[in-house]
């Protein structure tokens, strides 16, 4: 397994303009009036699959017609060169209400510590911004989304046992939730809208002000989760890679 380890150091962190472009999700500008010890990173390039794995919810349980598919695979065309293996994720929202994520548990942390969480990850996909879809966009209107539980996020049946529904409070589509904030949608910046070709995007929780903090169980685990929650009814993929996850001890 790939994990390595970096020292983060809060006061040396530097802002960069946000390239979101986003006009649904407000994102508040946030000040911590808490403090932290130097923070513990955890990197992935999916080089090796690295126990990553994903999911689906808010859909039927009779989805063979979703084309729900969750993979570990190269990324598109020439990104292969730069990018190497990828988590793929891809689905078709007949339900106005797709949520499509990925998972990994992170274990070595302090046994039920408060941590403030950061990120930042690549996701690749060839969806330019302003295009216009049945129930929404296919960029703006498939909401990103980041968040961690101290334990397993899972898609677990509804009351009528006939509806996949997750265990986790995520929020909806561009509302956040407990367990998971909205970060921005899918809409590419870096893809042309008349000859649309596959980009990489990034995000990156220090643009925004991320402000959320996890728990650890007793054995120092947590789940981490990103996710898109889509209100645009047609095909979603999304090509995931360079992941990191920064945990900063609260004291």
């Amino acid at each position: 397994m790939k994990q390595r380890f970096v020292l983060i150091v809060m006061a040396a962190i530097m802002f960069v303009s946000c390239s979101k472009k986003d006009s649904t999700v407000t994102e508040p500008e946030i000040t911590q009036e808490f403090a932290t010890k130097s923070g513990t990173s955890f990197y992935y390039d999916f080089t090796l699959q690295e126990d990553w794995n994903g999911g689906f919810a808010d859909c039927p349980v009779d989805n063979d017609f979703y084309n729900l598919l969750f993979s570990w695979k190269n990324a598109p065309g020439k990104l292969k060169a730069t990018f190497g293996k990828t988590l793929y994720i891809t689905g078709d929202n007949h339900s106005d209400d797709l949520f499509m994520f990925v998972k990994k548990q992170i274990t070595g942390l302090t046994p039920n510590a408060t941590y403030q969480l950061n990120y930042n990850f690549d996701i690749i996909n060839d969806v330019p911004e302003g295009l216009i879809g049945i129930g929404g966009s296919p960029g703006e209107s498939v909401f990103m989304k980041f968040g961690a539980v101290n334990y397993e996020p899972l898609a677990i049946l509804d009351p009528t046992e006939t509806f996949w529904m997750m265990n986790i409070d995520k929020g909806n589509q561009s509302l956040s939730g407990t367990d998971m904030l909205t970060i921005g949608n899918v809409a590419n910046p870096n893809v042309d809208i008349y000859t649309p070709k596959y980009a990489p995007k990034h995000f990156d929780s220090y643009e925004i002000g991320f402000d959320f903090q996890v728990t650890a169980d007793e054995n120092g685990s947590v789940w981490v989760i990103i996710g898109t929650d889509s209100g645009f009814e047609g095909t979603t993929e999304v090509y995931y890679d360079n992941v990191t996850v920064i945990f900063d001890q609260v004291l």
